[in-house]
């Protein structure tokens, strides 16, 4: 019996929808066959030929789910979940969004996955079936997509919600007054940093364009400091504490730092510690404006620790982060899964 596995999605521009449902599809095409559904264009007939099916962060992305579309994938859940495994595969700590529906689908599903183990610790009073399938990305489209070319020293930082805005104004200030190094942002808050002096504020790009950036520049900037007003913006959303939140991400900007070959400067997060160990693949600082500015500084007059610091991450990167790996340890949780429905259940 080959393995027939359906991806179920909510938002096609969420970066975690291209990860998370058309990477992690696209690496498991080697083991099982794999489709894409939005969750607007589920019908019945459509899930009748598959083994397991995921449904990807629905109603933690920002698209609004309509009851009917819940009552309707609840009623599938409800109908077919003697004969198929649903999983639940969530990334971030939103479980009260839509008025909870992340927790609803999780206690639903046969199973949840997300991307660390504190992340786990927080859901398991959904689901006692957790799993951790750490982040990854696609070494081949990286290889593929081309360099842009930039002048002189150049540092990027992305973030869809500005973390770290504050204390970022204040880096790029200093820095500017003793170095010429160009500061380019990506994320929701580009137009309230637009006037700001020494940076080049942009949207958030498409993942091609992002690895592109990537590329051209020589220090990815991971500050995880929330300022008051996306503190209260995310304990409101999330009924957690700011700080709970942030420790439950994962560690996916220094997998792309280290994929691109770019020198990855982080705050201090459980995940970055597990990634990361200072000065040997990246810097972990503090979040105090001297510890920044003088980590870009060391990096820019120290050109052999940036190089050594790029080598050894893409050396890790290739070792412990690479789709390929990913989807065979999803296999290994999709077959555990369906090894256990077996044993009370006759799967078609």
């Amino acid at each position: 019996m080959k393995l027939k596995i359906l991806f179920i999605y909510s938002n096609e521009s969420d970066p975690c929808t291209q990860l998370h449902c058309f990477e992690l599809a696209k690496g498991l095409e080697r083991y099982a066959g794999t489709s894409i559904v939005h969750f607007k264009d589920l019908v019945e007939s459509i899930l009748l030929d598959y083994h397991v099916v995921i449904f990807q962060r629905i109603g933690a992305t920002g698209t609004e789910v309509a009851k009917k579309d819940f009552d309707f994938i609840s009623f599938l859940i409800k109908k077919y979940r003697t004969t198929k495994v649903f999983i639940y595969f969530l990334d971030d700590l939103v479980v009260e969004d839509q008025g909870g529906m992340p927790k609803e689908f999780m206690r639903m599903c046969h199973a949840v996955i997300c991307t660390t183990e504190r992340l786990k610790k927080n859901l398991s009073s959904f689901n006692e079936r957790i799993y951790v399938l750490r982040n990854y990305v696609d070494l081949d489209f990286v290889k593929a997509v081309k360099k842009r070319k930039l002048k002189g020293f150049n540092a990027i930082w992305i973030s869809t919600a500005g973390l770290g805005a504050d204390m970022m104004k204040q880096i790029i200030n200093q820095v500017n007054k003793d170095m010429p190094i160009s500061f380019f942002y990506f994320g929701g808050m580009h137009k309230s940093l637009a006037d700001i002096e020494g940076i080049f504020s942009y949207p958030f790009q498409p993942f091609r364009d992002m690895i592109s950036w990537l590329k051209g520049c020589d220090i990815l900037l991971n500050p995880m400091s929330p300022d008051q007003e996306y503190k209260t913006m995310l304990e409101n959303r999330t009924k957690r504490n700011i700080e709970e939140f942030l420790q439950c991400k994962s560690e996916i900007k220094y997998i792309l730092a280290g994929a691109t070959k770019t020198a990855f400067i982080s705050s201090i997060t459980e995940s970055n510690l597990y990634a990361v160990t200072s000065n040997w693949n990246g810097l972990l600082l503090e979040d105090t404006v001297t510890d920044w500015v003088d980590a870009i500084k060391r990096l820019y007059h120290d050109a052999e620790l940036r190089k050594t610091m790029i080598k050894n991450a893409y050396a890790d990167v290739m070792d412990r982060y690479t789709l390929k790996d990913a989807a065979r340890n999803a296999m290994e949780i999709f077959t555990g899964l369906l090894g256990c429905h077996l044993e009370n259940h006759s799967l078609n």
